[in-house]
């Protein structure tokens, strides 16, 4: 999508734009040795690993929870799911696809963390969402370098994917799940019968924007925005059914205030949310022309 664009406007953006142009933030991948790399690979650590999130019996996990003769394995076992959470994530960040098993060996990954995170057994402790949710940001991501859109995605799984952040104080929780429907979103964008779950992503994504207390969430919840409906015959539909421009438009004063007033607390964060305001302003414009 080019969002940028040189006819002036009555609103000033062309102007805020130019006033606000920055470098681009580079961004360096993880590189592992070739010795550690050969050794992922004769040891078949990604399935290994893999092996190590699975769910034990619910009934057992009753019994181990409901006694505190049990608390120290209770506690271990949820100490080995989060590090087997993170090592995954690592894993797909930094090992080529051959490597992980291929497309077919990566949605079976996606599927596996997927119904982890809507089982209604999945531990409600910090640590583990974090790990969770960044493990399928990871997946999806990697999934949307091929465009291998994930099968069988209603509006409702977007919902509780929602949900696991709503509740939650952690940022990086909320942070990892716009991840995931900015990644989905742009999958679907091109799809004729992913409507309405384009449509719950864009509803989603535009209420955490607006209310969300946090100007990095808000940032990247229009960054995940963009992705979506960037591109694409279904998100251009979608887009103008949400009214999407109009309250992207409402909320361009509220995004600039909270930018002032959170200015000196933002830290390595201010790029991001920096580039989020001066992408809005070219979006909207851009999606004005389109209409």
């Amino acid at each position: 999508m080019d969002c940028s664009g040189s006819s002036s406007s009555e609103d000033g953006l062309d102007d805020e734009v130019d006033a606000m142009d920055e470098e681009p933030v580079m961004m360096s991948p993880l590189c592992l040795s070739s010795e550690i790399h050969n050794a992922l690979v004769a040891q078949n650590i990604p399935v290994k690993v893999l092996a190590k999130l699975n769910f034990h019996e619910k009934s057992l996990l009753d019994q181990i929870n409901s006694s505190t003769k049990y608390t120290f394995l209770a506690s271990g076992l949820l100490r080995l799911q989060c590090r087997g959470l993170v090592c995954m994530q690592n894993l797909v960040t930094a090992v080529e696809l051959e490597v992980l098993g291929g497309p077919p060996a990566l949605i079976v990954v996606w599927e596996k963390l997927l119904a982890l995170a809507l089982s209604d057994q999945v531990p409600s402790g910090e640590e583990f969402l974090e790990a969770l949710t960044g493990a399928l940001r990871s997946v999806i991501q990697k999934m949307s370098t091929i465009k291998q859109a994930p099968k069988g995605l209603t509006q409702h799984h977007v919902s509780q994917l929602c949900n696991l952040g709503k509740s939650s104080a952690c940022e990086g929780i909320r942070v990892n799940i716009l991840g995931m429907l900015g990644s989905i979103g742009s999958l679907l964008a091109f799809e004729e019968t992913a409507e309405q779950t384009v449509a719950a992503i864009g509803i989603q994504l535009i209420d955490i924007a607006t209310k969300d207390p946090s100007v990095w969430v808000i940032a990247e919840a229009l960054d995940a925005i963009f992705d979506t409906f960037g591109d694409g015959k279904t998100a251009d539909i979608v887009a103008e059914n949400i009214n999407l421009v109009a309250k992207l438009k409402n909320m361009l004063p509220q995004l600039k205030s909270k930018l002032r007033q959170n200015k000196s607390n933002l830290g390595d964060r201010l790029p991001i949310v920096h580039n989020a305001k001066t992408n809005l302003i070219r979006f909207i414009k851009y999606k004005e022309k389109q209409q």
